[in-house]
């Protein structure tokens, strides 16, 4: 009797194995990629479409920044870099809301979570040895690359509630950076 419960519960928990296995899985790379297909679709070639991207790159930036923001949370031993990671982690989730905000009031498309590739540049920093200096390198260029993104941005964004939020972030990017460089100085 006991034997035959125990086949009867392994049979349902097989059974629910193959049924979840039979759903696919969307991965960060092809949640990206739906989003930006999408947006095609709506957009097309319009000028849209270039806002509607610049959303889709930023949202996925801001993914993989919390996430490595949140790393340096787990790994570093500095002090500061703790504190400017939890500024970074707060105000990026703030960009974040601001751009899913965004998003959804000009029925744009955006991804739900960092890349495929972001998400495993993040596992290997966190095998990095000296994880507080090649964090604050990874930061440094992530943010460099955010900073000349915006400023390129707003040199073609078409919609002028987007370009005046790009406007006012970008001095909390180039004081985030300063603030990376100079912890990054003096780890040196």
């Amino acid at each position: 009797m006991l034997t035959t419960k125990y086949f009867i519960i392994l049979i349902f928990f097989s059974l629910m194995t193959v049924i979840n296995s039979c759903g696919k899985r969307v991965s960060s790379e092809e949640s990206k990629a739906i989003a930006e297909d999408k947006n095609d679709e709506k957009f097309g070639a319009k000028t849209g479409g270039k806002d509607a991207q610049f959303v889709v790159d930023e949202v996925s930036s801001a993914y993989e920044e919390i996430g490595i923001a949140e790393l340096a949370g787990q790994h570093a031993i500095d002090q500061e870099v703790k504190d400017v990671a939890l500024m970074l982690k707060s105000e990026h989730n703030a960009l974040l809301k601001d751009l899913q905000n965004y998003a959804s009031s000009k029925a744009i498309s955006i991804p739900t979570e960092a890349t495929d590739k972001a998400q495993k540049r993040t596992v290997n920093l966190s095998n990095e040895k000296g994880f507080d200096k090649t964090w604050c390198a990874e930061v440094r260029n992530m943010h460099k690359k955010t900073m000349d993104e915006f400023e390129s941005a707003s040199g073609y964004i078409s919609d002028p509630k987007l370009k005046d939020w790009i406007n006012k972030m970008l001095p909390s990017l180039r004081a985030h950076h300063d603030k990376i460089m100079a912890i990054h100085e003096r780890l040196k």
